[in-house]
């Protein structure tokens, strides 16, 4: 069986259909395609100018995504110290689910202090959109890795492919309801049944978890079962 085949079990859900938008349930069903987008994430580093000692100074660092579904290319000019001070505030940053990307992190920099700066933004940055893009269902109930993806963010620069329509697209969803009925918590994307999980409506209807179906806006802005 299919994982849209699963769909085709009616739930029993009330959808409040009357409730306005909330700028709060917006921002991290954004927020959860758009650490999803990292997971595509190519980065280049090169050295530009350089001291009279032949030390690199400042960098130039290539961000691209170029999945199958996007083309976005963006750059950035850094010095060495500026990404050491953004290292500096996303350490700062507490969470459990993070502590695998601080151990990492932490020896990436080490290496780069001592050694090929150009090298060190490189991985730092990979480590950085893959450990957000992993945890892209997390950034719901996570406050941590929320702030880890708006530190990036704005110190990035960052582009989202299609953001402007996925914001308008987001817009449309609507928070849901259980009734209490275990049935209720299943979900065709992930064809799991985590109960307590938010879940929403597209103005088609058709119901997800909520975490789900922003992982999926991410390659595609319509509903998965019916295309809408």
């Amino acid at each position: 069986m299919t994982k849209l085949d699963a769909c085709e079990t009616k739930t029993h859900l009330r959808r409040d259909s009357e409730v306005p938008v909330d700028i709060n349930d917006m921002a991290r069903r954004l927020d959860i395609r758009r650490a999803t987008s990292m997971r595509d994430l190519r980065v280049r580093t090169f050295a530009t100018e350089r001291s009279a000692f032949g030390f690199a100074k400042l960098y130039e660092v290539e961000i691209e995504n170029s999945s199958g579904h996007h083309n976005l290319h963006w750059k950035l000019f850094l010095w060495f110290g500026d990404v050491r001070a953004f290292y500096n505030r996303v350490k700062r940053v507490r969470s459990p689910a993070l502590h695998a990307f601080r151990k990492q992190a932490s020896a990436i920099m080490l290496r780069g202090f001592f050694g090929d700066k150009a090298l060190c933004i490189t991985r730092l940055f990979r480590l950085l959109f893959h450990t957000l893009a992993d945890a892209a269902d997390l950034v719901a109930v996570c406050p941590a890795a929320r702030e880890v993806l708006h530190l990036t963010d704005d110190f990035c620069q960052m582009e989202y492919p299609q953001d402007h329509r996925a914001l308008l697209t987001i817009r449309q969803m609507t928070s849901v309801t259980s009734s209490g009925d275990e049935s209720d918590t299943g979900c065709c994307i992930c064809l799991g049944d985590a109960v307590g999980a938010r879940r929403v409506a597209l103005r088609c209807g058709h119901e997800f978890h909520e975490a789900c179906i922003c992982v999926w806006y991410y390659s595609k802005l319509n509903c998965p079962i019916c295309r809408q």
